[in-house]
């Protein structure tokens, strides 16, 4: 397991905004974000991608690591590598599936094709991003996942 910080507080306009909480608050109603990937340097581009203090992001390189994780803070949204180690994106979306909030899964992945979206979709989880990321993609992708989620809403009560 390991942890992603970013000390990055810029706001950029074409990120879909979220509900701005007090500044009190900030600290206390973060949004989770667990990033389940292998290749840990992945993951770490994604402080500067979101560039924005309301993150939390988490990382796992397995899915057992994922697993803990979830039981100990469930996150808000979760961005799921296609293949892990030792099992897949499905396995963390069903586990994803037992949490209360039910937390968006997007799946991650190099070789999406319309095979790997259609599977993605119908079983319920919420999209593929591509590998290398595209910060625009990421950002809208994430934005919309969050709202779908209600997270801006909870975090905002």
């Amino acid at each position: 397991m390991y942890s992603i910080t970013s000390s990055v507080a810029t706001e950029d306009p074409r990120v879909p905004t979220m509900k701005k909480l007090p500044a009190s608050q900030l600290l206390t109603e973060r949004i989770t974000l667990l990033a389940v990937d292998p290749d840990k340097e992945d993951c770490q581009s994604l402080p500067a991608i979101l560039s924005s203090d309301i993150w939390r992001i988490l990382g796992a390189s397995s899915l057992r690591e994922a697993t803990t994780l979830m039981h100990e803070s469930v996150p808000d949204l979760i961005l799921c590598e296609r293949d892990l180690p030792d099992g897949s994106w499905k396995d963390v979306f069903r586990e994803a599936e037992g949490q209360n909030s039910h937390p968006p899964v997007v799946v991650v992945s190099r070789n999406a094709d319309e095979r790997l979206w259609a599977e993605v979709l119908n079983l319920g989880a919420y999209d593929v991003l591509l590998k290398p990321f595209d910060l625009d993609e990421v950002r809208r992708t994430v934005g919309r996942a969050c709202r779908r989620g209600e997270v801006a809403t909870a975090a905002a009560a």
